[in-house]
């Protein structure tokens, strides 16, 4: 285990800043993927520039409400989780109708992207515990 690990596992986190992984977690998860998707198209079909420009400041807002919270927080986690269903669905529709890249490249491109964060993330804490970040 990397030195930066030990020492950052004899810290404890202050509070927790996510809700415990239940079934109605897995329900709202399900609920904010489908309402992203929506909205994003929805938003999208209307005007593409508003669509961007809400997708990403209502990302920068959900973030910076989210990252201020010291403890779990139902509205501000939902909000943040809503609003990252929305900027990806827009960041990947944007990819395949911008760029013309078809979903069979860029999903294994996202997912090589997530791995490569996944493995960073327990290179510097030595793990992937949500719940263990200090």
């Amino acid at each position: 285990m990397p030195r930066a690990s030990t020492t950052r596992s004899r810290l404890q986190p202050i509070a927790a800043k996510v809700p415990e992984i239940t079934a109605i977690f897995w329900v709202l998860k399900l609920l904010t993927t489908g309402m992203g998707e929506a909205m994003s198209d929805f938003m999208g079909q209307q005007s593409v520039p508003i669509a961007g420009a809400v997708g990403i400041v209502g990302l920068a807002i959900a973030y910076r409400l989210q990252i201020n919270r010291r403890e779990y927080s139902a509205p501000y986690y939902w909000f943040m989780v809503m609003m990252v269903a929305v900027f990806g669905t827009m960041m990947a529709d944007g990819i395949r109708d911008g760029a013309g890249l078809p979903y069979t490249v860029t999903t294994p491109l996202f997912a090589a992207v997530t791995a490569a964060i996944f493995v960073s993330w327990y290179r510097s804490e030595g793990t992937l515990s949500i719940h263990s970040v200090a």
